[in-house]
């Protein structure tokens, strides 16, 4: 999972690479929350503000990284609707969510950022254990109401 993780960002970097071969300057502006839950975003815009970021590093100085909090998948999702993001850490709900509303025109999943950084919760009480516990179990995840795919 790690290797297929760091292909699809290496293709990625590879592609802006491309661009940034063909113009002076570009400005990359990227989105993430500011929690636990999102730790890749939130190293990677410690590591740019001390001079050692991780994009920057393999994109040149013809690049400039410029990071953007946001406090819900719904929001950052707005913000690359109208512009004002190139990339972002999301979870899957609203990158589906997006996806739908666009349909599947505007925004594209690069890669998983997450392995084994997700969790499934069940109350301790719960008879379920193990994964094998699901069998025949079904499960669902929260939809904001102001989704679009909840007012669908």
């Amino acid at each position: 999972m790690k290797t297929k993780l760091a292909l699809c960002v290496t293709a990625a970097v590879c592609g802006f690479a491309q661009i940034v071969s063909a113009q002076d300057k570009v400005v990359i502006r990227f989105g993430h929350f500011p929690n636990i839950t999102h730790a890749q975003g939130v190293i990677a815009h410690a590591l740019s503000r001390k001079g050692k970021g991780w994009f920057e590093e393999r994109l040149g100085p013809k690049v400039e990284i410029q990071w953007f909090t946001y406090n819900a998948g719904p929001s950052a999702m707005e913000a690359m609707f109208a512009g004002s993001l190139d990339l972002t850490y999301v979870g899957q709900g609203p990158a589906l969510n997006a996806h739908f509303k666009s349909n599947g025109q505007e925004v594209r999943v690069i890669a998983g950022a997450a392995n084994a950084g997700a969790a499934l919760v069940v109350k301790s009480d719960s008879p379920i254990k193990t994964a094998a516990d699901f069998r025949g179990k079904k499960i669902a995840t929260e939809i904001p109401r102001t989704s679009p795919v909840a007012h669908g």
